[in-house]
This record gives structure tokens, sequence and C-alpha cells, in this order.
């Protein structure tokens, strides 16, 4: 919020485009109150702004058919911080995932991240102990950490427990093992929201728009694929 009086009112600026904030951001609602055009990326906490978004919540609940397709009955969750959309919308999809399948996530089997991979590391040392046998992590980088945890525990990958991450992220085919991820279109999501931004700066567009881009879930070793499997 401190760059607005400095960027945003300076009058050299035609459009902004903003990364997801965290929920409750001041700027936000300076934004909004404000004459300049703006696209968030990332699902904002407030209406009336455009924005473009992934499926945060359809590619959590992909992530929850899949281990559940698995046979995994344990199955826990790093969630992202429940400060951020982003977060929740990937906790509420991997919930009502699990409920499709006939199953509820134990809360002692769920642990809130802050998409690090030094807090993936550290939930996933709180997991471990109490035997999941799947468990879904809100972001690649968490997922980083929680596989290392995993390993320092003496639990296999998949084996023991099957691990999923979200982002796809280049890190998550170079893990070991690969990790099962959720695929999430960083181009066409940049693209759409040049795009918007485009549309509200020469008046195309009047009013608050909304994109939502489909995710795809890549299997990997992670979760058992074999090695050379997508």
């Amino acid at each position: 919020a401190e760059l607005y009086p400095r960027v945003v009112t300076a009058g050299t600026l035609d459009g902004l485009i903003v990364t997801a904030t965290r929920m409750g951001d001041p700027l936000v609602a300076r934004l909004i109150a404000g004459a300049l055009p703006w696209v968030m990326v990332g699902r904002p906490d407030i209406d009336g702004v455009s924005y473009v978004n992934v499926d945060n919540h359809d590619g959590a609940r992909q992530v929850a058919a899949h281990l559940c397709g698995l046979g995994r009955r344990r199955i826990g969750m790093i969630g992202g911080p429940t400060s951020t959309t982003a977060g929740l919308d990937r906790s509420n999809g991997f919930v009502d995932g699990l409920a499709e399948c006939g199953q509820t996530l134990d809360p002692l089997l769920a642990v809130e991240g802050d998409f690090s991979e030094d807090g993936g590391y550290a939930a996933m040392r709180q997991l471990v102990g109490r035997r999941p046998d799947g468990v879904f992590v809100a972001s690649d980088t968490m997922a980083v950490g929680a596989l290392r945890a995993a390993a320092d525990s003496g639990v296999r990958v998949p084996e023991d427990v099957a691990v999923v991450g979200f982002d796809g992220l280049p890190t998550s085919e170079k893990t070991s093992p690969s990790l099962t991820t959720v695929h999430q279109p960083i181009t066409a999501t940049g693209i759409a929201a040049v795009t918007m931004l485009n549309d509200l700066v020469s008046g195309v567009a009047t009013h608050p728009a909304v994109e939502i881009l489909p995710v795809d879930l890549i299997v990997r070793e992670s979760t058992g694929a074999t090695v050379g499997a997508q």
C-alpha cells in the first residue's frame, strides 16, 4: 500500500496488473476507489474487481479424486495460508473432492502451511507421525519441503505416502521422486490479464470482468507413476 502514492497516483501509468494479495489488503480498496484501470491475477476477496484466476477449487478436487482412486484412505493436507484466497480455494476444493468419494478430512491430518519450502518441511514432519497414506500439498514449493521431510523421517514416497503438489513448477519434474502436481497455465494467465487490462484502458470493457482458466493434473512418480510417464 505504501507504493500507492508514489506509483499509482503519479499519473505515469495507463493501467496496472496486481498479483494476488492477502485478504483485507488496503491496496485493493484504494485501487477500487481510484480511477486507474487495473486487473488482479488471483481471486480478490471483494466484489467489483476485474481478475484472472486459475480454477484452484477444481484442481484440488482433482487431487482428492486421484488419491481416492489410488485406494488411499488416510489422506491429509498441507494447506496454503487461510489469509489468501488461493489457500482457501484449494483447501475447500480438496475437502469437496474427498466428500465426492465418500471421505472426510481428519483434522489431525490437516496442517496449514505458508507456501514456503521450509513450511512444507515442518508441516510434513508433523504429519508423518500420524501416518497418512496420501497428502495433498497446496503448492509445489511446499511439496519440495514435504518430500525432503518424508525422506528424513524414513517414510517412502509413494509406497508409504503418496504426495501431490499444486502449481506445475519446473522443479516438480526434478524432485526425487518426481512430483505429481496440478499444472496451472501461467503464460495463458498473463496473456489473459494483459488482454483484460487493454480492454479496460481502451474502454472496450466498462464493467468488471472475470476469467477462470482450467488446470490439469500431471501424474508422476510421487503417486506411483512409472519413470518417464506423464
